[in-house]
């Protein structure tokens, strides 16, 4: 060892960079570069360095960001850069080794070796020649180093070779997709890619329009897209042979997106009516289930159907809205069918124009106490003429001011035998009734059957204009002291 420290030491960074101004030797150079107290010292030592062996220890050992940058701008050598660009080394120092390589093969190794993937993505945007490419595409971990390479790839076999060996499903299913329409390794990476993509969620822009690729896809590729509950799904279903399109809707899980209805109910006009019957009882997606028991025409399949939608509503298994609405239309084509079996079961579905002299007077009966509709009952009213269903349907009207219960009870009075007995009941709830709102509702029932059925009129003589009145007791309690009131309410009947 010396008595003097050199002068690249020196505190004094002026100094030091004077003295490496003229330094010659190479080694010293490298001593400095890695060792010399300031920054700027230590990079204007790496930019005088020639050795590419000593440059490469510059490159690996300093501690500097920017010696290290500095010694491998000045490096030459093409080993020395492919360590440099595929070594643990900070990022920039490897994209410049990467800047400086030449040559299709360094480039490839480079983009395959390197340790993070923006240097394997800089290596293989500067690859030219096919081989290198496909070589790239095909043994290279990252998708985005994969795909760049691809992109580059001119020749069929190449974009084939690719297409079946790239290194993620993504990866493969864009490259299939560069290929020419009728391809057949085209068609083998999107039936074995696409359904796996869609049913994770991954598919975005690697496949092409739902339309497009069911027209690409084929057999257990087909199949597999058409049970997914996407667009893909739906168009898939469309490509399907009958009886393949019967098992998928069979194993759906999922209710229909709404905006899929139509679609699933244009399928379901491909199936003849006892295919329709077996899908509604083995269909697990209740939208499907109860699409295709909208389809049902016989009664028998009918009434099984209602029965199941009924049941599964009630377990909570069912589509509300689309529930009921298909049940409704069920009850409806029941009690068109067969009147007498099911009219006094679903009175509320007969349409207006159902309701004639034909039914039997106990479904008529049944329609004035539930029909859907006033207009409805009311027709029922009018078409009722067996006495003792009428008595039986004034009784079970409820003596609430209603307007449609008025409507009907007026028109059953008209042609009631028994209007007398009918208006004395009537008159005797009015003067039992233990409070004035009640006798009030009552009057009002009254009211209107005297206005709308004029032969009833004589029936509640004297009832015009009488006063009722109504005795009320209670009391105020304010801890220490009770007040007891006793009052009297009245009001007066009026009939015209």
């Amino acid at each position: 060892m010396g008595l003097f420290s050199p002068k690249w030491k020196s505190k004094d960074r002026l100094k030091a960079e004077r003295a490496i101004e003229k330094i010659a030797k190479e080694e010293t150079l490298l001593e400095a570069a890695l060792n010399a107290p300031h920054e700027s010292v230590c990079v204007m030592a790496a930019n005088k360095l020639t050795d590419n062996t000593l440059l490469m220890r510059a490159v690996l050992s300093s501690n500097s960001e920017r010696v290290s940058l500095a010694a491998v701008r000045r490096l030459s050598d093409t080993g020395a850069l492919l360590r440099a660009a595929t070594g643990f080394l900070p990022e920039s120092v490897c994209l410049e080794a990467v800047n400086r390589l030449d040559g299709d093969d360094a480039l490839r190794q480079a983009a395959l070796d390197a340790k993070r993937e923006k240097v394997c993505l800089a290596a293989a945007q500067r690859l030219q020649k096919e081989e290198p490419l496909l070589k790239t595409a095909l043994e290279t971990k990252h998708e985005s180093v994969c795909l760049v390479a691809v992109e580059k790839l001119r020749d069929t076999a190449s974009l084939e070779r690719a297409a079946k060996g790239a290194c993620t499903a993504r990866a493969r299913c864009l490259t299939a997709g560069k290929l020419p329409g009728g391809n057949s390794v085209r068609t083998d990476v999107f039936n074995a890619e696409a359904a796996e993509l869609i049913r994770s969620g991954t598919a975005g822009d690697c496949l092409p329009e739902p339309e497009t690729l069911a027209g690409i896809l084929s057999g257990q590729g087909l199949r597999e897209i058409a049970g997914t509950d996407t667009p893909y799904g739906y168009a898939a279903l469309k490509r399907l042979e009958k009886a393949e399109l019967f098992d998928a809707l069979c194993r759906r899980k999922r209710a229909e997106a709404q905006g899929f209805l139509s679609t699933i109910k244009t399928l379901l006009d491909r199936f003849e009516e006892d295919e329709l019957f077996e899908l509604m009882q083995k269909a697990e997606a209740v939208t499907v289930k109860a699409l295709a028991a909208d389809r049902l025409t016989e009664k028998d399949h009918c009434a099984a159907a209602l029965a199941q939608l009924t049941s599964d509503a009630a377990e909570g298994k069912a589509d509300r809205e689309l529930s009921a609405s298909v049940r409704s239309g069920l009850m409806q084509k029941l009690v068109k069918k067969d009147p007498a079996a099911y009219g006094l079961r679903y009175p509320g579905a007969f349409t207006e124009e159902d309701i004639t002299e034909a039914l039997p007077e106990t479904v008529l009966a049944a329609i004035v106490g539930k029909g859907s509709s006033g207009s409805r009952r009311a027709r029922a009213a009018k078409l009722l003429r067996d006495p003792a269903l009428i008595k039986e349907c004034l009784d079970r009207l409820p003596l609430k001011n209603d307007p449609f219960d008025n409507q009907c009870r007026g028109l059953l009075c008209g042609k009631y035998d028994g209007k007398q007995a009918y208006a004395d009941r009537l008159i005797r709830e009015l003067d039992g009734a233990e409070d004035k709102e009640k006798a009030m509702e009552i009057a009002a029932v009254i009211r209107h059957l005297y206005r709308d059925c004029p032969d009833a009129r004589d029936c509640f003589a004297g009832l015009d204009g009488k006063k009722m009145s109504y005795h009320t007791d209670y009391h105020e309690d304010w801890g220490c002291q009770s007040r007891f009131y006793d009052t009297t309410d009245s009001f007066t009947v009026m009939l015209d």
